[in-house]
């Protein structure tokens, strides 16, 4: 299938395929839910995270906020949606500089993923624990395919520049060896490992809370 003008009057006089229409929507999900759960995952470091502070109690700091995001969605109606806008530049958003705002806007877009995020039976009918825990494993693939999407981005650029550009090997580093790649590599490895070493505390909070 193919949308003109007709189907989407933004496009004006451009043509969409559905092929293009499903990559980029794939595309925002992936973007849209890596920033919410990196809310989460940042949030249940602080929480949980550390040994004086693994316990079922400091959880419930994350799952008030979370219900805060679900509640001021629920209170948003129609009418606010025809106003909305966004600043020029990133760094005039307000929660750019505010991690507070900032961490609950991230719950509020949590809470609209989270069906996709975590599935619709984990959500419905498991304790928000094993909700945690599903959102946490969602991160940890979308965090693996992160940091090899960066090094395919990099490895195709060379592949491309090798024979457009005259001497692009010499002034450019393999991929590699790129310091974007390697620190997106480093980082995805430290966040995988962080994790699950999470998911394992929620495991045996869950465990404890059952007893």
């Amino acid at each position: 299938a193919i949308f003109t003008e007709e189907d989407i009057p933004q496009l004006g006089k451009n043509y969409l395929t559905a092929r293009g229409l499903n990559v980029g929507i794939n595309a925002y999900t992936t973007v849209i839910q890596r920033y919410a759960l990196g809310g989460l995952f940042r949030l249940l470091q602080e929480s949980i995270g550390k040994p004086h502070s693994c316990d079922s109690s400091s959880l419930k700091t994350v799952q008030n906020l979370f219900h805060q995001g679900v509640a001021s969605w629920d209170k948003v109606s129609k009418k606010h949606w025809s106003g909305v806008s966004w600043p020029l530049l990133p760094w005039e958003e307000e929660s750019h500089n505010d991690p507070v705002n900032l961490l609950k806007h991230q719950m509020r877009v949590l809470a609209l993923e989270i069906f996709s995020v975590a599935g619709p039976d984990n959500t419905s009918s498991g304790s928000f624990m094993q909700v945690c825990v599903k959102c946490l494993k969602t991160f940890i693939i979308l965090e693996t395919s992160h940091a090899k999407q960066v090094l395919k981005s990099k490895q195709r650029d060379d592949k491309r520049g090798k024979v457009t550009v005259p001497g692009y090997v010499a002034a450019h580093v393999k991929a590699e060896d790129d310091p974007v790649v390697r620190f997106a590599q480093s980082r995805s490895f430290e966040v995988v490992a962080e994790c699950y070493k999470l998911i394992e505390t929620l495991s045996s909070l869950e465990n404890r809370s059952r007893l």
